[in-house]
């Protein structure tokens, strides 16, 4: 077998396997670490966005149970809001019909003032007439 080079050959397979075997097993263990460390950082991640998930959830079921637990207090503050919007019309409407009602009283003491002045000054004019008449009589007779 010497003659034809087989074992040679072989030989030389059965060392480059010898050699590409540890490199090759050196190769997969890194490949193998960094898919576990790839696995773990991502598990790691998952669990830091299940956790916040949770307390999401928790905090929405706090929320919830708080508006569900206040909503008789909703009610009532609702009902009071619309009790105080029509005492609020109510006293709108009044202080509207006071105003009309003032302001109709305005304009007759306006008008009786009118009146009153307009007298005042006729009983001047009239004074004015006697008192002139007086005089034209005290210089006609002098005592």
């Amino acid at each position: 077998q010497e003659g034809y080079g087989i074992t040679d050959t072989w030989d030389e397979i059965v060392d480059k396997m010898m050699e590409i075997a540890p490199t090759t097993l050196e190769g997969v263990n890194k490949r193998v670490t960094e898919l576990d460390s790839t696995v773990r950082q991502r598990m790691d991640e998952f669990e830091v966005r299940f956790e916040d998930a949770q307390f999401d959830r928790a905090l929405l079921r706090a929320r919830v149970n708080t508006l569900y637990r206040d909503r008789p207090d909703h009610r009532r503050t609702a009902m009071i809001m619309d009790r105080e919007a029509m005492y609020s019309r109510e006293a709108w409407a009044f202080s509207m019909d006071m105003s009309s009602a003032i302001g109709a009283h305005v304009r007759t003491l306006k008008t009786q003032v009118a009146a009153l002045i307009t007298q005042t000054t006729s009983l001047q004019t009239q004074l004015t007439m006697a008192l002139g008449r007086i005089e034209v009589l005290e210089a006609r007779d002098p005592e």
